[in-house]
């Protein structure tokens, strides 16, 4: 069962309209653990917690039959769409996405108040670690793995 902080349930419970942006936050491995934060939200987000999610890099989430595997593709469609300072594609294959930690969160808004607001809560929808990489050109595909997976 999921919590969500009170003012979120009352917003689900009672809004005409809710709007809904996805958050992603892509922890590197190593040292300095440099966090990525990126938002499907027209515009970019800062969070009740103060955390700020960039917009514009274009990223899809799928979930197949297996829901303990998430993938995660990014379309890097310009040069400020870099992970790094270097093309998404390149630092892939580099290796800088290895071991990097995943979460995927929903945002809320009320509608009357827009992305122009700070959400009214979020929900963690998918955690794990990053498994294969692989560079395409124009997208990185990254198979996640739940957290869970290593417990078996």
């Amino acid at each position: 069962m999921r919590t969500a902080a009170p003012a979120l349930v009352a917003l689900l419970h009672g809004a005409d309209a809710v709007l809904v942006a996805d958050l992603l936050s892509i922890t590197l491995a190593g040292p300095g653990a440099v966090t990525l934060r990126y938002t499907s939200a027209e515009s970019g987000v800062v969070t009740p917690d103060g955390r700020t999610f960039a917009a514009g890099l274009p990223f899809e989430i799928t979930v197949g039959l297996d829901v303990d595997t998430l993938t995660l593709t990014v379309f890097p469609e310009s040069p400020r769409d870099a992970l790094l300072g270097r093309p998404w594609p390149a630092a892939a294959a580099d290796g800088v996405l290895d071991g990097a930690r995943v979460l995927l969160e929903r945002a809320f808004w009320d509608a009357a108040a827009g992305f122009a607001a700070a959400p009214v809560g979020t929900l963690v929808q998918f955690g794990g670690r990053m498994g294969v990489v692989t560079p395409r050109r124009g997208e990185v595909v990254c198979e996640v793995k739940s957290e869970l997976e290593l417990l078996t």
